[in-house]
Formats: C-alpha cells, sequence, structure tokens
C-alpha cells in the first residue's frame, strides 16, 4: 500500500491504481483479487461464500438490535461501536448447533454472549462508577442495583455539575424480526450528593417476546440556568449489555 506525501491528491481510479482517503492521510492501492463472480461460483471458493453469509447474517441482526436500542446509542455509543459489534454478533452466529456452516445464525439464546459488552470501548460502567453494580433478571424485567454510589469517585469530566442513569430493554424474536421495548432514565442527581444506595427496575408492562437484552448507562452533565448541556459525551458517557 502507497502513502501519498505530497499536496497532489486524487479520489477514484487512474489505470491499476485507486486513491483514497483514510484517518491517516490519503492511500492509494493497487486494484486486485478475485473476482466476485469466481468467488460466487468456483467451488474452491465455498469456504469464503459461507464466511460470507454469516457475516450478512451478523451484519443484518446487528442493524436490528442497533434500531432496537438507539436510545442507548445516541447516549454513549462511540464511532468503532458498529464494527465491534457486528463481530460479537459474528460470534454469536458460531455459536449456533443446529445449523450447518454457512447457514448459522444468531440464536436468541446465545445473545447472552452480549453481557458487558461496552458501548463505549474505553469506558466500562464499573471503572466509571468506582463502585458495586448489579443487575438482577426478574420475571418479566430486570432489577438494577448500586451500592456506596460516591460521584466524587467517578470518572467523570471536570465541569460535570449532575450525572443520570439510563436503561433500555429489548424483547426480541429474531425469526420474524420483531421487538418491544422499553426504557427509563433517573432524575438528574448532583454530583456534590452521594446517595449511597440507589436501586431501580426496568420492567415489561404485559406479556412480550421471552428472549430480552437490556442496557444500562451513565452521562454526564452542566446545569446552567435551569438547563442541562451534555458534557464530553463521546468522552466520558457510557454504557453496556447486561
Amino acid at each position: 500500500m502507497a502513502r501519498q506525501t505530497s499536496f497532489v491528491t486524487f479520489q477514484g481510479s487512474i489505470g491499476e491504481v485507486t486513491f483514497y482517503n483514510t484517518s491517516e492521510g490519503p492511500r492509494a492501492r493497487q486494484k486486485g483479487g478475485v473476482s466476485k463472480a469466481r468467488i460466487a461460483s468456483d467451488p474452491n471458493y465455498e469456504l469464503t461464500r459461507q464466511n460470507n453469509q454469516e457475516f450478512g447474517t451478523a451484519s443484518h441482526t446487528a442493524s436490528l438490535l442497533k434500531t432496537a436500542v438507539r436510545n442507548s446509542l445516541v447516549r454513549a455509543a462511540d464511532s468503532s461501536f458498529h464494527s465491534r459489534f457486528v463481530s460479537k454478533l459474528s460470534e454469536v452466529v458460531k455459536k449456533d448447533p443446529d445449523s450447518d456452516r454457512g447457514e448459522r445464525i444468531v440464536t436468541p439464546e446465545n445473545l447472552s454472549i452480549l453481557a458487558g459488552f461496552r458501548l463505549n470501548k474505553t469506558r466500562s460502567l464499573a471503572s466509571t462508577l468506582n463502585c458495586f453494580f448489579e443487575a438482577r433478571r426478574m420475571e418479566k424485567g430486570i432489577l438494577f442495583t448500586f451500592e456506596d454510589l460516591s460521584p466524587s469517585e467517578f470518572k467523570a469530566p471536570d465541569n460535570a455539575t449532575h450525572f443520570r442513569f439510563f436503561a433500555e430493554g429489548v424483547a426480541v424474536e429474531l425469526e420474524e424480526e420483531e421487538y418491544d421495548r422499553v426504557d427509563t432514565e433517573s432524575d438528574y442527581i448532583p454530583m456534590e450528593l452521594n446517595p449511597g444506595s440507589l436501586s431501580f427496575t426496568l420492567a415489561f408492562e404485559s406479556e412480550t417476546f421471552p428472549h430480552q437484552i437490556f442496557v444500562i448507562g451513565i452521562e454526564f452533565f452542566k446545569i446552567a440556568a435551569g438547563k442541562p448541556y451534555v458534557v464530553a459525551k463521546r468522552r466520558y458517557n457510557c454504557a453496556e449489555f447486561v
């Protein structure tokens, strides 16, 4: 792969060379590789076709679940979330015990693999809070409990005056691509307040799909003139699947 060092840059192709931009600057590469037609028909590429099929399955499921938990994503997800999420769901696909390779799917029973997966890869809830928290499944939802909350111990923006917990739950039917969702959030809690223990429940009000996933997170604010303003959203807000 070539790297351009002059001020002249291109996009597109010239002959057999393709020019493109990256976060590290402009790049150039030579065209090559196997044609799509050959990959689609050549028996030697059967494994490649199987891998592509399962990657497509993981990507499709990722899009469905991302839509379902969008409220959490806009609060805490980093720019790498999508690629990391697809990769994680590819692990879920490989756990399918019943289907042949290339036909494996995301089974609801294996969604527990998502537990602990971070929306912001650089921040975990435990390290941000510096305290113990528990997520305990209940018949129709989940109970979150935080013990010994001390905001002075949080890894938080220096100019944050308040914080808020948020949670989201999704009951999903993957085969039919249907889901029900619930969400909740705490009040704005002053950073100078030591609330000690805190707990809240997130539950579905009626019968729903049996397979459920939940997200819990925290976001920071500066309240000025009675209005809350998000502080350092991408750097400090964090959330994770439980």
